[in-house]
């Protein structure tokens, strides 16, 4: 994350943080709450190939009793690291929006390209080490910034994919702070 920070202008992350919206707040909090409850879904299943994640296979074999989470939640699991953290994770998100946005969404043509592109998206997220179920549920999230790419290219889907991780990172330092 310094790295990315570091190669990033900080004047090109604010210029992505005003392209915000309130009605881009509002959408994206439906559909971050249909990717949650579409996650929380799947993992009720309690089936082992759902389940999987290779974050908490590792936490399982270090004998960890949590074994959620991923890599890129792990430094909230150690107070002394948020506030830095967090201060990168708000640099660097519209660099990993943007660039997320360009690997999966520019040059889709079609609905089916997009659903493709989308559990491409999702599954990708299988590197940090979430669960497949979660994975499979981010998809939900591909096609939502699909929709905006139609609508209005690469900078309107990095505008709401920005958006929706600012909401997910609010959401976790809700959940710590409660948690405290």
């Amino acid at each position: 994350l310094v790295l990315t920070a570091t190669q990033g202008r900080f004047t090109e992350s604010l210029r992505w943080y005003r392209a915000i919206r309130p009605l881009m707040v509002a959408q994206s909090v439906g559909v971050l709450a249909i990717v949650i409850a579409a996650a929380a879904g799947l993992l009720a299943l309690n089936n082992p190939i759902l389940d999987w994640g290779w974050w908490s296979a590792v936490a399982a074999q270090a004998g960890e009793t949590s074994g959620g989470g991923n890599i890129i939640t792990a430094p909230f699991s150690y107070p002394l690291l948020i506030p830095p953290f967090v201060l990168l994770l708000v640099v660097v998100l519209p660099r990993l929006a943007h660039s997320e946005e360009l690997t999966f969404r520019r040059g889709t043509r079609t609905w089916r390209d997009g659903v493709v592109r989308s559990l491409i998206f999702g599954l990708i997220h299988l590197t940090v080490g979430v669960p497949l179920a979660v994975a499979l549920a981010l998809s939900i999230g591909g096609l939502w910034f699909t929709r905006q790419y139609f609508i209005g290219g690469v900078r309107r889907a990095t505008a709401y994919h920005l958006t929706y991780n600012c909401l997910v990172l609010a959401l976790l330092l809700a959940t710590i702070g409660l948690s405290q």
